[in-house]
């Protein structure tokens, strides 16, 4: 159970906990169906989780920061061209949606990219998360 905490992988805890890497799948997979193990991972988790201070209203919240991020918090465009806002402009939910921002300098010419969370993963997460939709009537892949 312990093992199984470190990167939820029932294979590579198996073996960690000492089984042989040939059984392992098969004996990780089988002691996550034991009620007993099952039950004492969930604790664990609850108690990391804990630890975090990670809540379902907090991973709400993060999931609703990527799925309402609009553009227009991040850049102004119009025929004079595209101006980035200040990062420190920024407030936490929009700071939340960004993946990644890149300047390039290629001989005098810079170009900055800024790449988003996907909204509609992040969308489709919180509408499960939420239980807004039935999940047999959603069946978009992502």
């Amino acid at each position: 159970m312990i093992e199984y905490l470190v990167d939820a992988n029932a294979t590579r805890a198996a073996i960690r906990a000492g089984y042989s890497p040939r059984g392992a799948e098969v004996q990780g997979h089988r002691l996550l169906r034991n009620a007993k193990v099952a039950a004492a991972i969930r604790v664990g988790q609850a108690e990391q989780a804990g630890r975090a201070q990670v809540t379902a209203e907090r991973v709400r919240q993060e999931l609703a920061r990527i799925a309402f991020a609009d553009l227009r918090d991040y850049a102004t465009w119009g025929p004079e061209g595209l101006r980035l806002n200040a990062s420190n402009a920024l407030g936490r939910d929009q700071s939340a949606a960004i993946v990644r921002v890149h300047e390039a300098r290629h001989r005098g010419d810079r170009s900055v990219t800024v790449r988003l969370h996907g909204k509609l993963a992040a969308l489709n997460a919180l509408a499960k998360v939420l239980g807004l939709f039935d999940q047999r009537q959603v069946t978009t892949s992502i």
